[in-house]
């Protein structure tokens, strides 16, 4: 196995466990900076100009994780949604 490789599945096992990850970051990050993150993902999804429930269903789930409100992490979307013109719901 490459070095590399192994250095990598060295540190997948130090990490941890993505709820616990998700705690440290609540904890450790700023909600400007999470909401920023919302964002930013919100932008990738939307790349395409294309709305998948899908992605949808995931990054609602990271922003639950990360202690974004459901309510919030709506305006989130809109928010960004209404600066992507053309974006089509499949």
């Amino acid at each position: 196995m490459p070095p590399r490789c192994a250095a990598c599945e060295r540190l997948e096992k130090a990490m941890p466990d993505t709820v616990e990850l998700a705690a440290i970051l609540r904890e450790a990050v700023g909600t400007d900076e999470l909401e920023d993150a919302s964002r930013a993902l919100w932008r990738i999804a939307f790349a395409d100009s294309i709305e998948r429930d899908e992605e949808d269903e995931v990054l609602h789930k990271v922003e639950a994780m990360l202690g974004v409100t459901p309510e919030r992490a709506k305006e989130l979307h809109d928010e960004v949604i209404s600066t992507k013109l053309g974006v089509v719901k499949v």
